[in-house]
């Protein structure tokens, strides 16, 4: 399953009023920046690039009403 934006457990309570549970779920993007292989707890420095697009992600969503 694909989404573009999960709110307050969006996708487990979709699958919760089917019967279903959830066990994973893998962040694989943030805006436009594609998270590839990074590992779970792991981490990356982002190039100026790749914060600007976290900046733009973050600041469009939160000026959307």
């Amino acid at each position: 399953i694909t989404i573009f934006e999960g709110r307050n457990r969006e996708i487990r309570k979709m699958f919760e009023s089917l019967n279903l549970k959830i066990y994973a779920l893998k962040r694989l993007s943030i805006g436009s920046l594609d998270l590839g292989g990074l590992e779970e707890g792991k981490y990356k420095y982002l190039s100026e690039k790749e914060k600007n697009k976290v900046f733009f992600y973050i600041f469009r969503h939160l000026l959307s009403p």
